[in-house]
């Protein structure tokens, strides 16, 4: 498929391992400015300080964060940053874990309908005390969209906003991205399964 480009954006990656088994989430940011190395390593800086202050309490320390990598999106061979300043980092949450494939899906919502305007997050490192029965808790529901609350913007010079980015429409790629601001998000309270976070499956 024929690349498809999403001006000022920046696909943000955190690569963690956990249990022997890289795993990872995906974040997508606008960019008040053009992108460069240099907005790119802003993002990165301020992204492990994001996850470090309010994501990491929310991780099992049997999982830990060992990269963060920022690629821009605008052209084919854009900038990309790998920063591993300070890490890896283990979870400061529970020690236990719930399996690797037991997760939580953080709901990403902007002020447009249909499926080009919400995301899904699915919470890596989910500790073993935070699940009643096929439920998160409501202290860990609440603890998440706090934190995701705060990513809405992770630095100020430049500016990047969490975005959702649509690539497709109708079944059908679009000639350009289309990013959209975040402006809430939700939390699901039935636990989810990502299979190929099982040993050996991949990410």
């Amino acid at each position: 498929m024929s690349f498809i480009p999403v001006h000022n954006v920046a696909q943000l990656e955190y690569i963690y391992r956990w249990d022997g088994q890289i795993v990872q989430n995906v974040l997508h940011y606008g960019c008040s400015s053009t992108v460069d190395v240099e907005s790119l390593q802003a993002l990165t800086t301020a992204a492990i300080a994001w996850w470090t202050t309010h994501l990491r309490p929310n991780i099992s320390s049997a999982c830990s964060l060992i990269t963060v990598r920022a690629t821009d999106l605008t052209t084919q061979t854009g900038p990309v940053v790998e920063d591993t300043t300070g890490l890896p980092l283990a979870g400061s949450g529970s020690s236990s874990a719930q399996p690797n494939n037991v997760t939580v899906a953080i709901k990403l919502i902007t002020a447009n309908r249909g499926r080009s305007f919400r995301g899904r997050v699915f919470h890596v490192g989910l500790s073993g005390t935070a699940v009643v029965a096929n439920e998160v808790s409501t202290t860990t529901r609440t603890n998440l969209r706090n934190a995701y609350l705060a990513a809405f913007i992770l630095s100020t010079a430049p500016t990047w906003s969490l975005v959702v980015a649509s690539k497709f429409t109708n079944n059908a790629p679009r000639l350009e991205g289309l990013a959209t601001v975040v402006s809430d998000v939700s939390v699901n309270p039935t636990v989810d399964s990502q299979r190929r976070r099982l040993p050996e499956r991949g990410v």
